[in-house]
């Protein structure tokens, strides 16, 4: 190495060192002019530098200009271009490793001599590589540009992108997304630092695609940080990150090939979000998604089906089930074109929703026809194999097939434990539950009530709509076994939850409130009974479908409410609106209410031929439906013995009183009140049969019932006690 070679070299290295340790533009320039002179010293002094060393002069001038080259290059790789070209380095790299090659296959024998150019050689080529192929993601790359370009700022800040990013990514991993948001903003701020840019405008937008980067990082941590929001059921909130999300994906004049998903994704993502608190405004946003998939994507996938589910599944919420079967099926259709084999749960799934469209519309045997062909697309190992079995119980309870709805459901709970869905597994416990109790089955209701609660509470706890769900299955069977307080106090709370999680207006407030007036209407607390039989109209008039088959349950109990009252002309126009619905083919277990409750304003009228028809077309079709011991039939049972005893057919009473008792016994407990009307009537049927101490015996058993449930002061028990005391 000769002396002037390694003066400049000296003078470089120090140059070097002053930059990096005051960082000032001064030593930068110098530094560079250092590299040139080097690099044209090279050039021209090349042969004479190494013609010592090496034989041939061709080769010393070789080595002269590619180490030129390399020192003339230099400067400009220790910058980051914004218009990369990595191209001119190349040539000199190439220079290198053939002269490599020269030496190690040719010139081996005298590698002693040409140790020094091999050393500086080598050093070159890492130093070369190290800044040819940029790794700006990476520490070490960041911390050596950072140092040496500390002193131009657009140059300081397309290090601090990447710097930025790093924190994001780790901010994410870390779910900590206001912090990712933070660094993702800074990442972008320093990326329009970088491209000289102080402000977006329609202008600079055209600039904007070399920092694509940064804008879909921003894009990310938005939209993650709107479906945490979301998740924690902040709707609002999450619709305000949702479309900062958005914003960022069309600030640059073209979204990057790989995030024009993402597009319509955004919007579906702000649909789901708003139709929680604004519903009819999501209409158009699901429809904007799928256009804008179909624009940019411009493929049909399973990512588009599910695009077309979402929006299916806003219509079927807001109730539009034809529309939104239409859209399920065209979801279908792309899986069956695109030949997805895949996604054939998918298909399985949308049927599913389809049908329940169709029990929604009344049309329970099409739903149950769509289920049906479900079993010939999975096997009993696919995950919609379970839900199918409990969809298929599902309308086998709607069509009062409860025999085959209770074997059916009872797969279904066996599906869910082998999958350990234990959510899933209290569904199926709830469905059991809904099956015996309509079976009258109240124990096993009972049971299996208790055992989807503990689930329930173990997984999610108690502030949820499931176990409340639950409850009002408990209370149900509260009152229908006589234990009135425990019921009030169950669907009190319930009522308290829905009106606070749903507002003062909402289907789910029908039931509790219905059922809260027939237990004041049995405590005989009339005052009451009025106002909650006013609330329950209100809800029923503004939240249910009265044309629905589904809604004669709980228009008969409404009915029977005003019949209790002597609101008989009411309570009768709402038995006709069921039995007069011509477009409508009802439940026989529904119209074998009706028709009692029109027998009982019958009875009250003292139109008691009319009365005994509809009572026996009742019984009928409740030993049809339920078969012979089944609660119902014991109050069909009871009020044709009140006829009778009103037509003065005592025997004819008595027989069909006795029916209602066998029942009775066998249903409720021996302290149920039903069971004291049933020992009353036995008593006014002895009284006129001149059987006096039978009359008193009957009556005395009815009043012990009534005064331990109800007290001395309820109705039924002045009652009693004025009938004992009226005795010939």
């Amino acid at each position: 190495m000769q002396k002037t070679e390694k003066i400049l070299l000296l003078i470089s290295l120090g140059l070097l060192s002053i930059h990096l340790i005051s960082g000032v533009w001064a030593t930068h320039v110098l530094f560079d002019l250092s590299l040139w002179i080097l690099s044209l010293f090279y050039s021209v002094r090349g042969y004479f530098l190494f013609k010592d060393t090496l034989e041939y002069k061709s080769l010393s001038i070789i080595t002269g200009i590619i180490f030129g080259l390399i020192f003339f290059t230099l400067p400009s790789l220790i910058r980051i271009k914004r218009d990369v070209q990595y191209i001119l380095p190349l040539f000199p790299l190439v220079g290198i490793l053939l002269y490599y090659l020269i030496f190690a296959i040719l010139k081996s024998g005298y590698f002693k001599r040409k140790k020094w150019i091999i050393l500086r050689s080598t050093v070159l080529l890492i130093i070369m590589l190290f800044f040819a192929f940029p790794k700006p993601r990476q520490t070490v790359y960041q911390a050596v540009l950072y140092s040496l370009n500390r002193d131009i700022p657009h140059l300081k800040a397309n290090i601090n992108i990447f710097r930025y990013e790093k924190l994001y990514k780790e901010a994410i991993k870390n779910k900590q997304f206001d912090t990712a948001i933070q660094y993702a903003i800074k990442s972008k701020n320093e990326g329009l630092k970088w491209l000289g840019i102080d402000s977006i405008t329609p202008n600079s937008k055209s600039d904007l695609w070399e920092i694509n980067g940064a804008f879909t990082t921003l894009y990310n941590a938005y939209a993650k940080k709107g479906s945490k929001l979301y998740d924690n059921e902040k709707y609002k909130e999450a619709l305000r990150y949702y479309q900062l999300a958005e914003k960022e994906l069309y600030y640059t004049d073209s979204i990057p090939m790989y995030y024009r998903d993402e597009a319509a994704y955004v919007l579906r993502n702000q649909a789901m979000a708003i139709k929680e608190f604004e519903p009819e405004l999501a209409d158009s946003l699901f429809y904007k998604a799928i256009i804008t998939y179909q624009e940019l994507v411009d493929k049909e996938d399973i990512s588009l089906s599910n695009l077309l589910v979402d929006y299916a599944e806003y219509l079927k919420e807001q109730e539009y089930y034809n529309d939104s079967n239409d859209i399920y099926r065209i979801s279908n259709q792309i899986i069956k074109d695109n030949e997805l084999l895949d996604f054939q749960d998918e298909i399985v799934s949308n049927n599913q929703n389809i049908a329940l469209n169709l029990s929604a519309l009344d049309s329970l045997q099409k739903a149950s026809e769509v289920i049906d062909e479900n079993y010939d697309l999975i096997n009993e190992y696919s995950d919609y194999y379970c839900s199918n079995l409990f969809y298929d119980a599902f309308l086998k309870l709607q069509i009062y097939e409860l025999d085959k709805a209770e074997k059916i459901t009872l797969k279904s709970k066996n599906c869910y434990e082998a999958k350990e869905l234990p959510i899933l597994v209290s569904e199926s416990l709830s469905l059991q539950a809904s099956i015996s109790l309509a079976k009258g089955l109240y124990k096993k209701a009972k049971e299996e009530i208790k055992q989807g609660t503990e689930i329930i509470i173990n997984q999610i706890g108690k502030d949820n709509v499931r176990y409340h769900r639950f409850k009002l299955k408990e209370a149900a069977i509260e009152l229908q076994l006589g234990n009135y307080t425990n019921a009030e106090s169950i669907y009190t709370a319930s009522l308290n939850y829905f009106e606070r999680t749903n507002g003062k207006t909402h289907l789910d407030l029908v039931n509790p409130l219905l059922s809260l007036a027939e237990i004041n209407l049995i405590l005989g607390r009339f005052d009451a009974l009025k106002t909650y039989t006013e609330k329950t109209k209100y809800q029923i008039d503004e939240t249910v479908d009265t044309y629905s088959i589904q809604s004669a349950a709980t228009l008969n109990k409404i009915a029977y409410l005003y019949y209790a009252q002597d609101n008989l002309k009411i309570a009768d126009s709402i038995y006709n609106h069921i039995l007069n619905n011509k477009e409508k083919t009802y439940l026989k277990a529904d119209v074998s209410v009706t028709l009692n409750g029109k027998g009982l304003v019958a009875l009250h009228e003292k139109k008691y031929k009319t009365s005994d028809s509809l009572f026996q077309k009742a019984i009928a079709l409740s030993l049809k439906v339920y078969g012979k011991n089944h609660p119902n039939n014991s109050k069909i049972y009871y009020n044709i013995a009140e006829l009778n005893l009103n037509k003065g057919n005592t025997i004819l009473a008595k027989k069909e009183l006795q029916k209602a008792k066998e029942i009775a016994i066998l249903k409720y407990p021996d302290s149920h009140d039903f069971l004291a009307d049933i020992y009353f009537l036995y008593a006014q049927i002895a009284r006129i049969e001149k059987e006096e101490k039978y009359s008193q015996i009957h009556a005395n058993r009815a009043l012990s019932i009534y005064v331990s449930k109800f007290g001395n002061e309820h109705y039924l028990s002045k009652r009693v006690r004025d009938f004992i005391d009226a005795q010939p």
